[in-house]
């Protein structure tokens, strides 16, 4: 088995202090008779899976379960991490005001590509990334200078960065930022490098704004070591608990040591 990075009391803390973190914000009743631990210490513990940064779940709560022998079973678990996802996704981003947000993607693949014609996730499609091409979706998301995500979305990959990111803008309460973006959400909404055969380049980007892009391109990189895109997964509900467990494991670390 592959062992958790750090020691064990650090495991045990992180684990304390993230399950009081989330009795705050969710509810304490118990859906189940027979429920063995509540929702907090259920999130707390795949939460540390994402922030001791192991890859594989099931070999993961077979480890918790040798911590914790009053754990369910990992398929309960599974189950019940699936219907908490909406949850999940509205404690993952918080939505304030900035001066400035960075906007980027990220492709997720959700199955290799020599098996998409037998993928049975439900909207996934073929787009191209950085690193080729990908079959599944794109992770759009807004992040602030310091690394905090503000708001996702998930799309798929044959969706254009620009659209998405607009319909975005649509719904958040970001106030009215500058956003500063790539080439690929060139337009009158984004600040961007200019081209180099532009007719009219863009003369709101500034020298500086080349040190913030690397900000929002740390963060998928941290995401991506969190294995966030190791998402071979069959369903698009699966997939979305994987990136809001992610993301809040990514934006807690944030918000608990600031």
């Amino acid at each position: 088995m592959c062992r958790p990075k750090g020691s064990l009391p650090h495991l045990r803390f992180y684990i304390w202090k993230v399950r009081s973190w989330l009795a705050k914000r969710l509810p304490q009743r118990k859906r189940w008779r027979n429920q063995k631990v509540s929702d907090a210490e259920l999130l707390a513990l795949h939460l540390a899976r994402i922030h001791f940064k192991h890859p594989y779940a099931s070999v993961w709560w077979s480890l918790m379960r040798q911590l914790y022998p009053h754990l369910p079973s990992y398929t309960q678990a599974y189950v019940r991490l699936l219907r908490l996802r909406g949850a999940l996704s509205g404690l993952a981003c918080r939505q304030r005001r900035h001066r400035l947000v960075l906007v980027d993607s990220q492709p997720l693949a959700v199955c290799r590509w020599r098996r998409t014609k037998q993928c049975a996730c439900a909207g996934a499609a073929e787009g191209y990334g950085t690193h080729g091409s990908v079959y599944g979706f794109k992770l759009h998301a807004f992040v602030s200078c310091r690394g905090e995500v503000l708001a996702y979305r998930l799309r798929p990959a044959n969706q254009h960065d620009y659209r998405v990111a607009k319909g975005m803008l649509e719904h958040l309460e970001l106030g009215s930022p500058l956003k500063v973006g790539d080439k690929a959400y060139t337009s009158k909404e984004f600040i961007t490098p200019p081209k180099k055969n532009a007719k009219r380049p863009d003369n709101r980007w500034k020298p500086e704004y080349h040190r913030l892009r690397k900000r929002v391109e740390t963060v998928f990189a941290q995401l991506a070591q969190a294995h966030i895109r190791n998402s071979q997964v069959s369903t698009f509900i699966a997939l979305e608990a994987r990136v809001a467990l992610t993301l809040l494991a990514h934006n807690l670390n944030l918000w608990l040591n600031p």
